[in-house]
């Protein structure tokens, strides 16, 4: 799943799985990972992306990405 937000500074997204959190503590054995690209052209626009592995049941539910900043 990708997330794309704008910001000054850049932002950090942060994912979230019915609304708790996603993809901490090891809950997830490693199935889940997150990443996040500055584009070159734009440094004000990030792309986050959630990816889950062996996706199950437990899995299903309402995704959402929030975008946040120190600013």
């Amino acid at each position: 799943i990708q997330c794309t937000a704008r910001g000054s500074p850049a932002p950090y997204i942060n994912w979230r799985l019915n609304w708790g959190h996603i993809c901490r503590d090891g809950y997830d054995n490693g199935r889940c990972q997150i990443s996040q690209s500055i584009d070159s052209s734009d440094p004000s626009l990030v792309t986050g992306t959630l990816t889950i592995r062996n996706v199950n049941n437990n899995d299903a539910g309402a995704y959402s990405c929030e975008a946040l900043n120190n600013q």
